[in-house]
């Protein structure tokens, strides 16, 4: 699954952190860097992590939840998707009007949706849930007296 990732784990992580993710990286075709220079991808809680200046734009900069995802899903995911930079939690999210998504048959849903499916890794219906689907622009005949 790794076989093309040369990694560097940020010394930001916590020790027994650091070397479950060696190992499960280096089970999986990983190569541990031999110095930060040399890393495709490097791990990390923070955006500011020791070297942090010298890494180029090349280089994904990602959280541990990106191994643990690519892991899951049983393919590498998009770096941008797992970005330690704070300002970066949207990165990857798509939005759109209702009326044209739901003929294009999309899935719908609000932001406590799109938290949930992150959390859990499961992408559930969004009308299964009452916040996970988005308020109609108007109100549902027959209930106008109701809260």
């Amino acid at each position: 699954l790794f076989d093309s990732i040369t990694f560097h784990l940020s010394p930001s992580l916590r020790h027994g952190t650091r070397d479950l993710l060696q190992h499960v990286l280096l089970a999986n075709g990983a190569t541990a860097a031999a110095t930060l220079g040399d890393a495709t991808h490097v791990i990390t809680n923070s955006n500011r992590y020791e070297g942090w200046e010298g890494v180029g734009a090349d280089v994904a900069v990602v959280t541990e939840k990106w191994v643990e995802r690519s892991l899951l899903l049983g393919k590498l995911q998009p770096p941008s998707f797992y970005s330690a930079d704070p300002d970066m939690i949207f990165s990857g999210v798509m939005a759109t009007a209702t009326d044209p998504a739901a003929g294009a048959r999309e899935t719908i849903g609000t932001l406590a949706w799109l938290y949930h499916v992150q959390a859990t890794g499961v992408v559930s219906r969004p009308m299964d849930q009452l916040l996970h689907y988005p308020v109609p622009e108007r109100r549902v005949e027959g209930f106008g007296g109701h809260v």
